[in-house]
């Protein structure tokens, strides 16, 4: 028995910088369900995020100016963007 664990979160440091963080791990449990071991990785994916940020700002501007065609446009841009796979670095 075991469980994935993927979050994808802000965190606020004692500095007050915000960050995003990606967690992902493993839970193995025994046969009745408790607790055994948590093995997993954080990785800070801030910059990731800005440019995600970055990008779908761009599509915004992209379909304002392309006007009467928007939403068709909207639709294009948004699925381009949800199908990238961006770099980590």
């Amino acid at each position: 028995m075991g469980g994935d664990l993927h979050i994808t979160c802000r965190i606020r440091l004692k500095t007050g910088e915000e960050r995003w963080v990606q967690i992902d791990g493993v839970c193995e449990r025994s046969d009745s369900g408790e607790p055994l071991l948590l093995v997993g990785v954080v990785a800070d994916i801030t910059e990731r995020k800005i440019l995600e940020q970055h990008a779908v700002e761009l599509c915004e501007r992209l379909i304002n100016v392309q006007g009467r065609n928007a939403s068709a446009s909207r639709r294009t841009c948004m699925t381009r963007l949800r199908s990238t796979s961006w770099p980590l670095g």
